[in-house]
């Protein structure tokens, strides 16, 4: 009986042993990879500041309202040739659509 606990013991204690000096061994002789999860998001951050820096004053976002209603573009030429539609058509669809996009601001 008493063999039998002393077999059952030495066996966890080995196996314990062994599992720990593996670990060891393991984490001592090996490289450890490093992975950089936040260098590739700050670099994208970093190019998109660059690229706002970058950009012309000219073409800065004016706000809707400063905008005057006659400096508005209306329908290039090339697309108004293209769908068949007059230059009087293509003004009057583009006025109906700035007056929906102006009635969903007020909704909202």
């Amino acid at each position: 009986m008493f063999l039998y606990f002393f077999t059952v013991i030495l066996s966890i204690v080995l196996i314990i042993g062994f599992h720990h000096g593996f670990q060891y061994v393991r984490d001592t002789y090996t490289v450890k990879k490093v992975k950089e999860v936040g260098k590739y998001q700050n670099e994208k951050y970093e190019k998109i500041l660059r690229e706002l820096a970058d950009r012309p004053t000219s073409t800065a976002m004016v706000p809707y309202e400063a905008v005057p209603y006659e400096a508005v573009p209306y329908a290039p030429v090339p697309y108004a040739q293209e769908q068949n539609l007059t230059e009087t058509d293509a003004t009057h669809l583009n006025m109906d659509l700035d007056d929906f996009i102006k009635s969903i601001d007020v909704n909202t």
